[in-house]
């Protein structure tokens, strides 16, 4: 060993004593007093780069050992570290690892110093030295490399709840916790660990009191919507989560700033997405399962929102993606939840189905009119008193579900069985509404499912008495479509006057007599609605072109 090792050794053994030295010998590290050949005052391994007998799998093993206990982990495939601003995590690519490494060690070279002396022996020297870039990507790459690190599945901006092995509940501390690979940022938010279950609830409906929430329902659905961000460690990381919508009337009415009442207090100031064309939203969905991204928020949407790749997304457990910039391909557990915001936005059937709708109205024609006792602003929810006052009243609500024996929600939303009983049971644990209640018919984004319940409901009014099932010719499925304003977007064509003694039709163009078509025999036949009251009808079809008949069969009447 030269000189220079020998002093380093010397170096490891004062300053970070034998344990140190012994577990760096084990992993075939030699220690580097930091102030030779790199400018600094601590003590790093010194690992020696691939060449002439040194292997790159030698070195990736090397490096693995070195960063094994460092804020340095794995997603699936993928090297990362946390970035302690965002709380996302960052992708190491090979140009970052080249200085990333520096950070834990002194990479470097061997050249032999001649003694001076002909024939005589040379002496080895440490010259630090960057790793190239193509020595950075075959690391990155190798199994012994990324099998060294931990694996990371959450990152949290605050201490949050996780249930262990055993079905305990308990609040994370700071730092890396092997058993929920999650890693908690430190944070100045302070959360009040004896706060009361009833002082909790009553603080959040304080703070949300002067939101024009439609009914009791929405406000449920609006803490749920703070607790399923708030309890994402109580489940497993692949399981359902809902998505909420939060629909408003008219413009500033509060439904992005509800929203964010929920995201703030556990992530801080929220990031907004778009919903764009397919390309860049399977890159924006390939990204997020990568990172571990908790939430998804598309604010302020129009129209009628559909997006079969989101779609898909709700209800993936393991998101297979690409890693921007490459070909590499990875598969990642997904646990995000999509929240959406919009004035009177529709949604498609499959979204409606995976969100909980919360609904403010307001009667103010000029939004400027309301007063409020509180201004509440983005910045003002990002304050560290105010995230500790609603992660408080939360941690609250959970031990008070805990306390009470984890009683279920009193609806379960197929598919999303495990999270209905979750976080239904705790905002209902705490005296709230049921949060999974169906939204009146005149505030549901899905107007399809209501267009064909109340076209369903009208045939059943037009049945013959007594009769438990009748069939329906196409045009007068039309007739009732166009008298209750069903599916009147899919309409088109003129009326027109009926043979003497008969009442005026509305007849379909070609192009609307196909989509309606489609829409009766296709899209409705089989599905049972009910209607209400609780009475159970099959809508159904039979025969074909001119001879299709539609019936209508009650299953169950109406119960006394």
């Amino acid at each position: 060993m030269s000189k220079q090792a020998d002093d380093a050794a010397k170096f490891a053994r004062e300053k970070l004593g034998a344990k140190v030295h012994e577990m760096a010998g084990a992993a075939g590290l030699r220690v580097l007093k930091g102030n030779e050949g790199d400018g600094g005052g601590e003590s790093r391994p010194w690992i020696e780069l691939p060449g002439s007998g040194r292997l790159l799998s030698q070195f990736a093993k090397d490096c693995g050992a070195c960063l094994a206990s460092e804020a340095v982990f794995r997603r699936e495939s993928v090297a990362v570290t946390v970035n302690h601003e965002t709380g996302a995590l960052d992708m190491i690519t090979p140009s970052r690892f080249r200085t990333l490494i520096e950070k834990y060690a002194v990479t470097h070279k061997i050249y032999y110093e001649s003694s001076g002396v002909r024939g005589g022996p040379k002496t080895p020297v440490n010259d630090p030295a960057s790793m190239t870039q193509e020595c950075a990507k075959g690391t990155l790459e190798a199994d012994v490399f990324m099998n060294a690190l931990r694996k990371i599945a959450r990152v949290n901006q605050v201490r949050m709840p996780v249930m262990r092995a055993d079905g305990k509940v308990e609040l994370l501390r700071e730092g890396y916790d092997d058993a929920s690979q999650t890693y908690t940022l430190p944070s100045d938010v302070v959360i009040n660990e004896e706060l009361k279950p009833a002082e909790g609830a009553q603080m959040l409906r304080d703070y949300l009191k002067e939101f024009p929430f439609s009914d009791e329902r929405s406000l449920a659905v609006a803490i749920a919507e703070m607790v399923a961000l708030y309890v994402y460690g109580l489940q497993e990381l692949t399981a359902n989560r809902m998505g909420f919508i939060f629909k408003a009337n008219k413009e500033r009415s509060g439904k992005s700033l509800l929203a964010q009442f929920g995201i703030t207090a556990p992530y801080g100031l929220p990031k907004g997405q778009t919903i764009s064309n397919q390309e860049e939203m399977k890159k924006l969905l390939d990204a997020t399962a990568l990172q571990g991204t908790p939430y998804l928020f598309f604010d302020n949407l129009t129209g009628n929102i559909k997006s079969n790749l989101l779609e898909s997304y709700m209800t993936t457990p393991v998101w297979t993606g690409r890693v921007m910039g490459s070909q590499k391909t990875f598969d990642a557990p997904k646990g995000t939840i999509v929240i959406l915001t919009g004035n009177n936005i529709t949604t498609s059937a499959d979204i409606t189905g995976r969100c909980l709708l919360c609904v403010l109205y307001t009667e103010d024609a000029d939004p400027q009119a309301r007063k409020l006792s509180r201004i509440i602003t983005p910045q003002y929810l990002a304050r560290p008193k105010v995230r500790g006052d609603l992660l408080s009243a939360l941690w609250s609500l959970v031990r008070g579900w805990d306390e009470a024996g984890r009683p279920a929600g009193s609806r379960r939303i197929a598919g999303f069985e495990e999270w209905s009983n979750l976080v239904g049971g705790i905002v209902m644990a705490a005296g709230f509404p049921d949060p999974l209640q169906k939204p009146k018919d005149e505030e549901a984004t899905n107007m399809a499912e209501v267009d064909a319940r109340e076209m369903v409901k009208q045939l059943v009014a037009r049945m013959p008495a007594g009769k438990g099932a009748h069939e329906f010719t196409f045009q007068e499925l039309i007739d009732v479509c166009v008298e209750f304003k069903c599916f009147d977007w899919k309409l088109e064509g003129k009326m027109r006057g009926g043979a003497e003694g008969e009442s005026d039709y509305f007849e379909c163009n070609s192009k609307s007599a196909s989509a309606m078509g489609r829409l009766f025999g296709t899209d409705l036949a089989g599905q049972v609605f009910t209607l209400d009251g609780g009475r159970r009808v099959r809508f159904g079809k039979r025969g074909h072109n001119r001879h299709r008949r539609y019936q209508v069969e009650i299953l169950e009447e109406k119960k006394a």
